[in-house]
C-alpha cells in the first residue's frame, strides 16, 4: 500500500506539470548537467530497486521520480499570458501571469544562451534559453510587462 501511495505521491505533480505545460511556446534550454543528473537518478534508483525491492512497483516508482524531475526542470517556459517557473521547493511548476510580474532582466550567459531574471513572488527566477528563442521572448515579454 505504501508502495502505490508514493509512485501517486510522484505521478500527481508530473501529470500536473504536463498539463500546465501545454501551452508553451517557447521552451527552456536543456543543459547538460540537468540532463545527467536525471540519468544519473534513474540509473541510482534502478539500481537500489533491483538490489533491494525487485518489484514492478519499485521500477514504476523509480520511473515517476526521474518523470516528475525532469517536468520539473524541463518544462518550464514562455506561454501567450505568462510564464512557467519552477518554485524550487515544490516540484510543481507554476504559472505566473506577465501582469503579475515586477521586473524581467535579459541577457546573454557565458555560453552566449539566453539568461531570463524573472522578479515575482519577491523572488528571482532564472531561466536559460536557447540563443534562437530571443527574437520571440523578446516579442512576448517586450509589451506585456
Amino acid at each position: 500500500m505504501f508502495k502505490i501511495f508514493m509512485l501517486i505521491v510522484f505521478l500527481v505533480p508530473t501529470i500536473l506539470n504536463y498539463k500546465l505545460t501545454r501551452k508553451n511556446i517557447i521552451w527552456v534550454k536543456k543543459s547538460a548537467i540537468e540532463v545527467t543528473c536525471i540519468i544519473l537518478l534513474f540509473v541510482l534508483g534502478s539500481s537500489f530497486c533491483y538490489r533491494f525491492d525487485k518489484t514492478i512497483i519499485g521500477y514504476l516508482i523509480v520511473l515517476a521520480a526521474t518523470m516528475m524531475l525532469y517536468t520539473s526542470v524541463f518544462f518550464q517556459g514562455i506561454t501567450e499570458k505568462g510564464i512557467n517557473i519552477f518554485l524550487g521547493g515544490s516540484p510543481f511548476l507554476k504559472w505566473v501571469e506577465f501582469n503579475k510580474i515586477r521586473k524581467v532582466e535579459m541577457g546573454k550567459n557565458r555560453k552566449g544562451n539566453v539568461e531570463l531574471k524573472v522578479h515575482v513572488f519577491g523572488n528571482v527566477f532564472k531561466q536559460v534559453y536557447s540563443l534562437e528563442d530571443e527574437e520571440k521572448i523578446v516579442g512576448l515579454i517586450k509589451n506585456r510587462i
